[in-house]
């Protein structure tokens, strides 16, 4: 139980330091291309913070491994960033079939679902205007177009 806690924590912070890395990467693409802002400093601020949150959930891990009930045991062999992973792995798919808008908010509404909102009416409106807002903002406030 514990260790596949400990592994969660260590996937989250492993894929933070590899966007780091493809951060990076891409600003030096940017800057050879003579870009102000390219696509690294997106990617390189979101998993700072992916890092950042993985180390915290590796830290809370330990001490939470001697609190656990057998009821959570159970539960914990497929803790809440696996599902995340899974989740995230579902939306790349979905995306060039359906689109960012309507994959974002397939995304959002399990997302809000598994992590405790039992309403689906709520869950529904949260998807719906969190994918509005966010097609928003790439699409006119950051130009970025969305597949």
């Amino acid at each position: 139980m514990g260790a596949i806690l400990f592994n969660e924590g260590l996937v989250v912070t492993v894929i933070g330091i590899v966007g780091v890395i493809e951060g990076f990467r891409l600003n030096r693409v940017s800057a050879a291309a003579e870009e102000a802002y390219g696509p690294g400093w997106y990617l390189l601020l979101l998993s700072l913070i992916l890092i950042i949150c993985g180390l915290y959930y590796l830290s809370s891990t330990f001490k939470k491994i001697n609190k656990k009930t057998e009821a959570e045991e159970a539960f914990s062999l497929y803790g809440p960033a696996t599902f995340a992973i899974i989740a995230m792995c579902f939306y790349s798919f979905l995306l060039p079939y359906i689109g960012y808008f309507l994959s974002t908010v397939a995304f959002l509404l399990a997302a809000t679902r598994f992590f405790g909102e039992h309403s689906w009416v709520k869950s529904t409106l949260l998807a719906g205007v969190s994918g509005a807002v966010f097609w928003f903002v790439f699409e006119y406030l950051a130009q970025i177009p969305m597949p």
